[in-house]
């Protein structure tokens, strides 16, 4: 027999947490009570609240309480978590209970001095919709008592918040005292240093000529580096031009300007125009330049420049030519004026580099040291200037400083004053029992779920399937005992009849089950349709051949399977067969009982002395249905129900009965239903609802898998439909009485609905 384990797991539904909410319906409700009723208490019971409020604006600005703008302080503007801080600091708190306490207004009022502490303790600082706008806060159970604590305490705030103020004014202006000392330090210093290198360098009248002398010098280095691009430019042209007139086929060959096969009249005036432009730069570095010299030099040069030129193309016509064509003797002309123009240019731009470079060396020859001088100059000068703007700047913010701690507002205004509230704060008694309800169901709601999580008894089908695949026959409805009738004795006669009847009554030898046996039970009721269902299910467990035995057992003491035993032999000998019912629990039995015959001579006997099986068989009232009962107690079960006797019994039972069904102990606490399933071969379990446990009916089925025994079902006995599981929630034996037509005539009639 092998089970396969079957973890299923789904989600809630609402029926779920009905049913959860009816099976514990008892801890919810403790909970609740025992959560809602305190809560109920105070808030109906609690005092009316009145609250006072006052607000004031947070000033400042966003630069430092001097206008330094963060050049030594942070922004004046504080944080609403120093005022938060503050308020809350003990300082504040002894100073605000300390005036509370001596105040007039305060003391005439009744049990004041009791609730100051709580008083106090209700005061809050809280934000507005506004910016730098806040709130400070009080509550209490006098109008009276909050708006006197709530004047006093904002103006205790605003006072505390100006000796707060006050102290760092005087620290900030004694700060301020030692960096002017270190300033006026600092201003004397610079003003040696500046003093000291005047003298050493003489540059004391010389400073704006020095300056003057400085930008010359740039200006001449500037003109140098263009005369240099334009001699770069004019070079370049001068190559260009010589290449091209080298392509004609006769070339001539002009002499350079400057050399030594020149003719005397361009060296006389070319030495004309070099005289000349010495000349125009004498007049243009002149401190005072004169603007008719100028022109006239410049004309000069252009004169004796296009007398050059002409000399020079003129000293060109006596050289030797070839014959060439026209055109080309024009284009060579051309080029040859063109060289010579630029030839000019570049002799002129040679002649201002040559001079700009002797000028520039001249001023360095002159003034040797004088960049670094006027360098180290500006320098010192800066270095005074900032330090008397700074030293200014100090002596002026401290005279702020002193007038701001004079007369500082501590950072705050305030915009409101209290005022004595008309009507005390809402308590919100709805919403607060409407929450505390809430509270209260969850917490019973969540108790409820750890207990049933906890809680592995089995109660629901589903409870089996986690088992793994086990056929439930059927469920037997939940029967209360009838309190047992007191028997004064219990011993039997010894010369009864094959029915086992005695002196005793039926009602006392069965000892409070005459409620639970079907016999004594109206066939109407639901647990005898019960029994009937699973008599049914049982028949057609078995498809390929009829089914006849059975072995009846359960994990644990006290699940119901001694009646449910009596109650299936019932059933099947109501449909005319012949029933055998064996009672093998040889240590604790209760068949004698259950059908008022005798217990011994029994099974043990059969199998302990030589004695015919028909002398341990007993007819009970019940037609048809006949029962072996376990017989004398033996000191060694296992080994009687072990034996090859009870092997051959097993087998003349089954040929002299249609069906025959054995009562065994409980797996868990003995070996015997071990086996006896064996032998037997099919085994059906009993499970009691809510007390037997997933655990132990999972060990139960290990045990009989070890031997290889047929399960052929289980059932759940002792289903209370008031719990809360299964179908049995509702009211099973309504519709069965209904279904009768003795149904309660207060309840609605079934209608059905196609």
């Amino acid at each position: 027999m092998e089970q396969k384990i079957v973890n299923s797991e789904r989600e809630w539904g609402f029926q779920d947490y009905l049913s959860l909410a009816i099976r514990r319906k008892w801890i919810i409700f403790c909970v609740f009570v025992v959560v809602f009723a305190p809560a109920l208490a105070y808030y109906i019971t609690r005092p009316p609240v009145y609250q006072a409020s006052s607000s004031f604006i947070i000033e400042g600005t966003e630069s430092s309480p001097l206008g330094m703008s963060d050049y030594f302080f942070e922004s004046d503007l504080r944080p609403f978590g120093f005022y938060m801080i503050l308020l809350n600091s003990n300082q504040y708190r002894s100073r605000l209970e300390e005036i509370a306490l001596s105040d007039s207004v305060l003391q005439s009022l009744p049990e004041f001095s009791e609730q100051l502490g709580s008083v106090l303790g209700s005061i809050q600082l809280a934000e507005t919709d506004y910016d730098r706008l806040c709130a400070l806060n009080l509550r209490a159970n006098h109008p009276v008592m909050v708006y006197r604590v709530a004047e006093i305490a904002i103006h205790e705030f605003k006072r505390r918040c100006q000796e707060i103020e006050l102290e760092e004014s005087h620290n900030i202006v004694n700060y301020v005292n030692k960096q002017i000392e270190q300033a006026r330090s600092s201003l004397a210093q610079a003003e040696r240093e500046l003093q000291e290198f005047k003298r050493e360098t003489r540059m004391t009248d010389l400073e704006q000529a020095d300056g003057g002398i400085l930008a010359r010098l740039a200006d001449i280095e500037s003109q140098l580096e263009e005369v240099q691009t334009k001699r770069q430019l004019a070079e370049a042209n001068l190559s260009s031009y010589r290449a091209r007139i080298g392509e004609f086929r006769a070339s001539m060959s002009l002499p350079a300007l400057n050399s030594d096969g020149e003719p005397l009249e361009v060296k006389r005036l070319r030495s004309d125009v070099a005289e000349l432009e010495a000349k125009r730069e004498q007049y243009e570095n002149s401190s005072s330049p004169s603007r008719m010299l100028l022109a006239r030099v410049e004309e000069q040069i252009r004169v004796k420049k296009e007398a050059l030129r002409n000399a020079i193309l003129a000293s060109t016509s006596s050289l030797p030519t070839e014959k060439v064509l026209d055109e080309e003797d024009s284009k060579k002309d051309v080029f040859n004026e063109k060289i010579v123009m630029e030839e000019l240019d570049l002799y002129s731009l040679k002649n201002r580099e040559e001079y700009l470079q002797s000028l520039i060396e001249k001023y360095r020859q002159d003034h040797p040291n004088l960049l670094e001088h006027t360098i180290k100059l500006a320098e010192l000068q800066r270095t005074k200037q900032v330090t008397e703007s700074l030293y200014s700047f100090l002596v002026e913010k401290e005279e702020e400083a002193k007038i701001s701690a004079a007369t500082g507002t501590g950072g705050i205004r305030i915009v409101d004053e209290p005022s004595i509230p008309q009507h005390p704060i809402s308590n919100n008694l709805r919403r607060n029992l409407a929450i505390s309800a809430l509270l209260a169901l969850g917490l019973g709601f969540g108790l409820a779920f750890a207990i049933d999580y906890f809680d592995n008894s089995i109660y629901t089908t589903d409870d089996l399937k986690q088992l793994g695949d086990l056929t439930l026959l059927g469920t037997i409805p939940y029967m209360k005992k009838r309190e047992a009738r007191s028997v004064s004795a219990h011993k039997l006669h010894n010369d009864g009849d094959m029915n086992g009847r005695n002196l005793l009554s039926i009602e006392d030898r069965m000892n409070g089950y005459k409620d639970k046996v079907i016999s004594f039970i109206q066939a109407k009721e639901p647990v005898v349709d019960a029994y009937r269902h699973i008599r049914t299910n049982l028949q057609f467990s078995s498809v390929d051949t009829s089914l006849k035995r059975v072995l009846v057992t359960s994990s644990i003491p006290g699940e119901g399977k001694t009646l449910t035993v009596a109650n299936l032999g019932i059933s099947f000998a109501e449909l005319g067969k012949r029933i055998l019912i064996v009672d093998c629990d040889l240590r604790r039995s209760h068949q004698h009982i259950l059908f008022s015959i005798r217990k011994s001579p029994g099974l043990s006997d059969y199998l302990a002395r030589d004695i015919s099986i028909e002398k341990a068989i007993y007819l009970t009232n019940v037609p048809n249905l006949y029962v072996i009962p376990s017989g004398t107690t033996p000191p060694n079960p296992a080994e009687m129900l072990a034996s090859r006797k009870m092997d051959e019994l097993t087998t003349k039972l089954e040929q002299n009965f249609d069906f025959v069904i054995y009562d065994s102990p409980p797996i868990i606490a003995v070996t015997d239903p071990v086996l006896l399933s064996k032998r037997i071969g099919n085994v059906l379990i009993v499970v009691r609802f809510g007390k037997t446990n997933r655990h132990l009916v999972g060990d139960a089925l290990k045990r009989l898998n070890t031997v290889n025994s047929q399960l052929v079902g289980l059932v759940l006995n002792g289903m209370q439909k008031t719990k809360g599981y299964g179908y049995y929630k509702y009211d099973y034996a309504y519709y069965q009485s209904a279904y009768y037509g003795e149904g309660d005539k207060s309840k609605k009639k079934l209608s059905l609905v196609n």
